[in-house]
């Protein structure tokens, strides 16, 4: 864990756990994406060859083939529309189907800009989650436990950034993920895999409701985070302690 991840990083992490706790759509808007992280043309190839970092657009056909559908709002470049299964494009205000234009131009180009070389090609996505185990020391606290505002949790001496996390709309789930922090140890057992917990908080939610992992009786004052924001928490706690089953 780093506060000092760049943007493409970060979006590839946000990504597989999203896909870690059962994503099945990804919506992403250019305007908050990472370029280099999104596509990568043919003379940035020449220029970095070797470069780390495999843009989106090369894996988009593996995780579709995994069950995974992406929903992309761009305006700044044409490389997805050869894998794109359906273009729409905005024209005063209207939704227009434009898919077959979108391939007639891939067509009518001698090459695309973003085609990954052949060794690239050979690197498989890992779309096999579900190996971490969270232990449970790594949820305790060394001091009280505060929800200062939506985007943030002051877990005893460690804060809890969720800026990013743009899903959280109300203090009072962010007070629930607190809550949830706190009540995690209880059930975490030995061999439950990172999924699986995540999964179990979530049934009992829907099970029992909000007092049954509130800190204090009936407070009245929690509102209840989808799955996807709890995991996000608590991949974004410092003090968190995974291990790999093998």
């Amino acid at each position: 864990s780093t506060t000092n991840a760049s943007g493409s990083t970060s979006q590839a992490a946000n990504i597989i756990e999203s896909l870690e706790i059962g994503a099945t759509t990804l919506l992403l808007d250019e305007d908050t994406c990472a370029t280099n992280f999104m596509i990568r043309d043919q003379r940035m190839q020449q220029l970095v060859p070797a470069d780390p970092i495999t843009p989106l657009v090369w894996k988009i056909r593996e995780l579709s083939a995994a069950g995974v559908s992406i929903i992309i709002v761009i305006g700044g470049s044409g490389d997805y529309f050869h894998c794109a299964d359906r273009v729409i494009v905005m024209k005063d205000y209207r939704p227009l189907d434009c898919t077959d234009r979108a391939k007639q131009i891939i067509q009518s180009e001698k090459e695309i800009m973003s085609t990954p070389n052949a060794s690239q090609v050979a690197q498989p996505l890992p779309l096999t989650f579900g190996s971490r185990m969270a232990l449970p020391h790594g949820f305790q606290s060394s001091g009280k436990v505060v929800t200062r505002q939506v985007q943030l949790i002051q877990y005893g001496t460690t804060n809890v950034e969720l800026t990013c996390v743009a899903q959280l709309v109300e203090v009072s789930q962010t007070r629930s993920i607190g809550d949830i922090f706190q009540f995690i140890p209880k059930i975490i057992g030995n061999g439950l895999l990172f999924a699986q917990l995540v999964a179990s908080i979530d049934a009992i939610l829907e099970r029992d409701g909000l007092d049954a992992v509130a800190m204090f009786e009936r407070s009245g004052n929690l509102s209840r985070p989808r799955k996807f924001e709890i995991a996000a928490a608590i991949n974004r706690l410092r003090g968190l302690q995974v291990v790999i089953s093998r």
